[in-house]
Formats: C-alpha cells, sequence, structure tokens
C-alpha cells in the first residue's frame, strides 16, 4: 500500500507499521528532507522517483514524498482479552467515506482508544486513502476487521463491555451518560445512522444537541466529540 504525505509518512517511520520504501522527488525541502533522514537512520530503502508519480495520487499538492508501507490488522480475540477496566472500543457500523474513517481513527487515537472494530464488507475498510487521512496516526491504534460488526459488539458485551450508540435519535445527550469502564461506542454510517438492528444491542443510545435546522454531524466530527468526553470522564 503507497501512502502520500509528509505527516503520514513521518508518523509511520519508526511505528509498529512495517514500511518497506520511501519514495521522494529529486528536489526536495527542509520537512522532506528531516522525514527522509529519518528513514535512512531507521534503514529503511529511499528510492527517487519523478514528480508524475506525486501528481498522479495527490493532485495540486502531492508534497513530494510517498511510502510503500504493510497494515496488519489485530485478531479480535485481542480486544476480547484485553481486561483493562477502563478499555475504551470504537465500532464502526458499515463507514463508507475513506476519508471521514481516516479522520476518526486519528480522534481515536488522540484520545486513547484502545481498538476500533470495522466491518470487511460494505465498508470501505483500510485504504492508502485512509492511512494518509489519518495522518499516519493508524499505526498507534489497534484495528480489528470482522466479517460482521454486530457480532464483535454482541461478543464486547458478552465480555462485560457496555454498549453505547451515537443517534440523533438517542434518548439521553452524551454528557450525561456514564462512558466509564469498559465501553463501546458505536458510531453509525454516513447519511444512514445506526441501522436499527445495532441500535437494538446498545445498552444506550446518545444524541449530541444541535441548534434548530441542524440533523446531524459528519461522522468523523461526532466521533471526535464522543471520544473526548470519554476520555474527558475517565481522567477525572
Amino acid at each position: 500500500m503507497i501512502i502520500y504525505g509528509i505527516n503520514p509518512v513521518s508518523e509511520v517511520i519508526g511505528s509498529e507499521v512495517k514500511v518497506n520504501k520511501v519514495f521522494v522527488a529529486d528536489r526536495m525541502d527542509d520537512r522532506i528532507r528531516k522525514v527522509v533522514d529519518l528513514a535512512k537512520k531507521s534503514g529503511i530503502t529511499v528510492s527517487r522517483k519523478g514528480k508524475e508519480f506525486f501528481r498522479e495520487q495527490r493532485g495540486k499538492n502531492p508534497q513530494y514524498i510517498a511510502a510503500d508501507v504493510e497494515i496488519k490488522f489485530t485478531p479480535f480475540e485481542e480486544l476480547l482479552g484485553d481486561s483493562a477496566q477502563g478499555e475504551t472500543v470504537l465500532a464502526m457500523d458499515l463507514i463508507e467515506d475513506p476519508r471521514n474513517l481516516g479522520a476518526v481513527i486519528r480522534s481515536a487515537a488522540a484520545c486513547g482508544v484502545d481498538g476500533v472494530v470495522i466491518q470487511s464488507r460494505r465498508s470501505c475498510g483500510i485504504t492508502s486513502v485512509v492511512v494518509s487521512a489519518s495522518a499516519g496516526t493508524i499505526a498507534r491504534v489497534r484495528i480489528s476487521e470482522v466479517p460482521n460488526v454486530k457480532n464483535a459488539i454482541k461478543e464486547l458485551k458478552n465480555e462485560g463491555f457496555r454498549v453505547i450508540g451515537t443517534d440523533s435519535s438517542g434518548t439521553d445527550i452524551y454528557w450525561d451518560a456514564d462512558l466509564t469502564g469498559r465501553t463501546v461506542i458505536v458510531m453509525g454510517s454516513e447519511g444512514k445512522g445506526l441501522r436499527k438492528t445495532v441500535k437494538e444491542l446498545c445498552d444506550l443510545v446518545v444524541r449530541i444537541p444541535m441548534e434548530k435546522g441542524i440533523s446531524s454531524l459528519n461522522v468523523s466530527v461526532a466521533a471526535g466529540v464522543l471520544l473526548y468526553e470519554v476520555m474527558r470522564q475517565k481522567n477525572t
């Protein structure tokens, strides 16, 4: 998988993500040169590419640096086996936009989420766009890809997790809910929100209050709002 951009490439170097090779254009600015030096110090091969290689992928803002990386998923059983009392898992119900998923993963990393669960079918999956949109923070989050997110939620419930769904139909405002302890935060897909069958698995469905005339937030923004509240509650 090829990822593009200064921040995504610099984030994965030295992380748990395997970087096979870094690509740069002939002319480098100081920021790119620093990333190249970091790659060389880490024993990563650096290869030259023509500017067209970067422009084809990144259009008007290519940044002229890329990396060939291998993204490994965390087995779902490892998330189940973590006995941390304050563990937080984020479950994504069929998110389709890779930029949204990347932004969600970035928020998950910033908030110390212990794992993200995505479904292998009918969702965007982990792509180079997702990795780039996460600004490379995908290396900091355990991600499990499962055949059926509903079954994963059921298993988490059986392991003692409390499942909190997020939807405009929620009965409680999110800041009034207890988000401490072993918690699964479930976010719905763009436009459709949580599926009915997923809502039925939730112990509680919360909502983010809106001004009149605004129906919902972008899923990546909504995830950030919820995850920062989880972090706030667990650190007070």
